[in-house]
């Protein structure tokens, strides 16, 4: 699975702490992000060639 977009809720934010930016934060972002069309994804096939 691979996603691609700016705002993932895996960075802690400028002018946030990594205690303040909690999982339920970083959950808010990836929401809202998806929400406005900013995070994209899909399933990509992987084979191994060697």
């Amino acid at each position: 699975m691979c996603f691609y977009g700016p705002q993932f809720g895996v960075r802690t934010r400028p002018g946030s702490s990594a205690v303040k930016y909690t999982d339920a934060k970083r959950l808010e972002e990836f929401r809202t992000a998806r929400g406005r069309g900013l995070v994209a994804g899909g399933i990509i096939a992987y084979r191994n060639n060697r």
